[in-house]
């Protein structure tokens, strides 16, 4: 073999060596970091605002933890995206295969010399280092509000908000340029944290007793949402590990006394400080944590219960402990209590934990958040008697990477001795079986104030670092169609009891006034300390994973997790009939004032008085699948029903890609396949264009009875979306000459094997002649179109979401496709 063919033969060798090898972390930040700076938008909280301004905080105020969150690359994301539809696809050999944190971090994460680099710009600003974490989405510092001055250009100054008195950054922090294109955004500069989703009624005085009143201890929880029969079984979480996200420290000896009186097995939670973190109970959050841990811990009764937390650090909260467990991994499931209304977060939070909820997903961390307790009208506040920002959800349970948790209330009816015993059992329970349930909606229970579970559609704009590029967070591909419009995130996945008057959780929380649990779950005055709203599902949920994750350990001591629920869940529905309670009565609806304008622009209050959603039967927007047989959902998930999912009815045929690209003026065909498991008649056909693509038109078929293949036809229109004329590319000039030319180089190196120079030296110069060419004609401005045709028309990329549906009766069946336009 002569020396050519060999160096020919080794660079294709190493082209497919490359081809085949995982993708390596390259570094994207220069030895040389130039200083010139570019702010990172959507890093302001909305309450740092100019009329609660009260001037600068003291430069010495020390900031325990400030958090750089570092983005992915388009090729990063695009095969994390990937990666994460096949770990949830039975069919795929990446099927329940999670990463490792340092998988992750090699994969998708950024580079150990970037981390470096930029450890070394914040050392030399005065920062000390706190965390570089294994999965490396992030790295943790402190410092002080100068040293936050004087190296991100952003203030910290002093707000008086409703009676509270916090600090923020009054602007945008800047970074250099180089630093900026990899940074997602920065937390830990303001002390606004988020609040808690449950609901505490004062001092509430209902017992069996004294009141004739109920309220919920984990023997009546287990009896009502069938969980003895897996406890009969040994499935009691041992092996597993769950952890609860706070923002406070918790005292052990109220989990410990709330245990005994539950009759669970003594099981103290492990404590885990993250960096950062500042010793102290905060008496704003202790209730919740109080709830959190007390409950998870009577579902998944012997679990690892793992409390992550700053402590009582100001500016750190429940979202900062996320981060923590999820970029090092500490339990295989995530419960968090905290949230507040899309619009209410800034730009990068929400960029930034939808990278992480991600993250966790590719783990196998499973993920569960709740879904607000002011009803349909998700941004007002726990006093608020009237809607005054109109229908809203809640981040993060409206994140497609998390299970969002609504909340019922019971229903007895005229009959409640049918459903509760007049005594307590030796374990405080008293619950005699499954109750009927209703959507939770407590407003008049609760004085007027609102009360109820959240749910609606997502509004969210998921957007990059500097506020561009946003794509909509649209509805994930195993979440059903309500109507034509419903194109978004719908919020919530599934639901539990939330009620705090009827029937609330009871805890043991002693740094109360009057202290809970010292006579029995009594406190020192005789009433008892009951809590509700979606806080108490999260908790109570991520349990049940626990116990699922036991099984499905029984069953392979291999298992390490299940990763993100929702598609399993929504699986289990189609073809399940009693692992879920559907609920059909009730809604979530709450007041307003008719013909008031309301303040997130959303359109005004209606003339009856009132916005949300009831329950349908199946998914609806006020319970969503409803609630939980556990022992029939956890039997048939384990036992491979969505392993082996029937056909599905309505899917692109043979496989096809869900992304199609189509020229203007041109249309593609979409053939979609027709089973016959659940459609049992004619199906019709439509389609939902995104507004996003201009002059693209989408025909269904005609209708038809399946099995069969229906063809939808997508269209671009030749006129939607044109350059302006003066913006026309010029290179089409140049398109002969340049292309004669490379063709005479890729010739000319075939040619050159073969020894012929002249015909090498032909092909050279026709293709530089045509060049210069080209370049003279370019130069004669409108002269030139005597000598060639005038340039085809430009136009705007577009790209956008076509929902293809097809209906028969109430059985409704989508494919989402994204439609590429240039």
């Amino acid at each position: 073999m002569t020396s050519m063919k060999r160096r020919w033969v080794l660079v294709f060798l190493l082209v497919l060596v490359a081809a085949g090898s995982p993708a390596q972390t390259r570094s994207r930040i220069p030895d040389k970091i130039d200083e010139a700076r570019t702010p990172l938008r959507g890093n302001v909280h909305r309450l740092a605002q100019a009329r609660f301004d009260r001037g600068k905080v003291a430069d010495a105020l020390q900031l325990p933890r400030i958090t750089l969150f570092f983005n992915r690359t388009a090729a990063q994301q695009a095969e994390l995206d990937a990666l994460l539809e096949q770990q949830q696809d039975p069919s795929s050999p990446n099927y329940h295969k999670w990463l490792t944190v340092e998988q992750y971090a090699d994969r998708f994460g950024i580079s150990d010399a970037d981390i470096a680099k930029t450890a070394q710009w914040l050392q030399a600003q005065g920062f000390s280092i706190v965390e570089r974490p294994a999965g490396r989405a992030y790295l943790a510092f402190s410092g002080t509000a100068a040293q936050v001055r004087a190296a991100f250009g952003a203030e910290i100054h002093t707000y008086a908000v409703n009676g509270e008195v916090h600090f923020a950054n009054a602007a945008d922090p800047s970074l250099p340029r180089v630093l900026a294109d990899v940074t997602l955004g920065i937390r830990g500069l303001h002390d606004f944290r988020p609040k808690a989703r449950a609901v505490r009624r004062p001092q509430p005085k209902f017992t069996s007793s004294i009141s004739g009143n109920h309220f919920l201890t984990p023997d009546d929880f287990a009896t009502i949402y069938h969980l003895k029969p897996l406890y009969d079984q040994g499935i009691d979480g041992t092996g597993q590990t769950l952890a609860v996200m706070g923002q406070t420290d918790i005292l052990l000896p109220d989990i410990a006394t709330f245990r005994s009186l539950s009759g669970l097995p003594a099981n103290a939670p492990v404590v885990q400080k993250i960096p950062g973190y500042v010793a102290g109970v905060n008496s704003n959050d202790i209730a919740e944590a109080d709830l959190d841990v007390e409950w998870a811990g009577a579902v998944a009764r012997k679990a690892t219960i793992i409390f992550v937390t700053p402590g009582n650090a100001p500016s750190l909260g429940a979202f900062d402990s996320m981060a923590y467990a999820i970029s090092n991994n500490v339990a295989s499931v995530l419960s968090i209590s905290y949230g507040a209304c899309e619009s209410f977060w800034t730009a990068s939070d929400i960029t930034t934990f939808t990278g992480l909820f991600q993250q966790a997903n590719s783990q196998g961390q499973t993920v569960v958040g709740p879904s607000g307790d002011t009803g349909a009208g998700d941004c007002e506040s726990f006093t608020a008697t009237s809607a005054t920002h109109g229908l809203a959800v809640d981040f993060p349970a409206s994140s497609a990477f998390v299970t969002g948790v609504g909340g019922t209330m019971f229903n007895e009816g005229n009959t409640p001795s049918q459903f509760w015993a007049s005594a307590n059992n030796s374990f405080n329970g008293s619950a005699l079986s499954y109750i009927p349930e209703t959507t939770w909606n407590e407003t008049t229970a609760n004085g007027g104030q609102l009360a109820g579970g959240g749910g609606g559609k997502s509004t969210l704009q998921i957007c990059d670092a500097q506020g561009q590029n946003c794509v909509p967070n649209s509805k994930p591909v195993w979440q059903p169609m309500l109507d034509a419009n419903d194109t978004m995130r719908d919020v919530p996945d599934l639901s539990l009891a939330a009620a705090f008057v009827h029937d609330g959780y009871l805890i043991c929380a002693s740094n109360q006034s009057p202290a809970d649990c010292t006579n029995g779950f009594r406190r020192s005055d005789t009433t008892l300390d009951a809590i509700g709203g979606t806080s108490a599902g999260a908790p109570t949920f991520a349990g049940m994973v626990a116990l699922l994750n036991h099984v499905l350990k029984n069953q392979d001591p291999n298992h390490l997790g299940v990763g993100n629920m929702n598609p399993a869940l929504y699986q289990l529905a189609a073809n399940s009939t009693d692992a879920f309670h559907d609920i059909t009565s009730g809604d979530n609806t709450v007041p307003c004032s008719p013909g008031f304008a309301f303040l997130n622009n959303n359109g005004t209050c209606p003339q009856s008085g009132q916005i949300g959603y009831s329950a349908t039967v199946g998914y609806d927007l006020a319970t969503g699948l409803g609630t939980v047989d556990a022992y029939n959902l956890i039997s048939e998930l384990a036992s491979g029903t969505t392993s082996t999912p029937a056909p599905p009815d309505f899917t692109m045929s043979n496989g096809g890609s869900s992304t199609i690209t189509v020229t203007h003026g041109t249309s593609q065909m979409v053939t979609v396949t027709l089973g016959g498991t659940t459609f049992n008649g004619p199906v019709t056909f439509s389609c939902i264009v995104s507004t996003s693509l201009a002059g693209v038109t989408c025909t269904p078929p005609s209708p038809m009875s399946p099995p069969g293949n229906a063809t939808f036809t997508i269209t671009a229109s030749s006129t939607a979306k044109l350059l302006p004329l003066g913006a026309t590319p010029s290179y089409f000039a140049w398109s002969w000459g340049g292309g004669t030319l490379v063709v005479g180089l890729l010739l000319g190196a075939g040619v050159r094997r073969k020894r012929n120079k002249a015909a090498t030296r032909a092909l050279f110069l026709t293709g530089a002649v045509l060049l210069l060419l080209a370049a003279m004609l370019a130069g004669c401005g409108g002269g030139s179109s005597s000598f060639s045709p005038p340039p085809p028309p430009s136009f705007t990329p577009e790209s956008g979401a076509v929902v293809l549906q097809g209906v028969n009766n109430a059985d409704v069946h989508i494919v989402p496709i994204t439609v590429n336009v240039n």
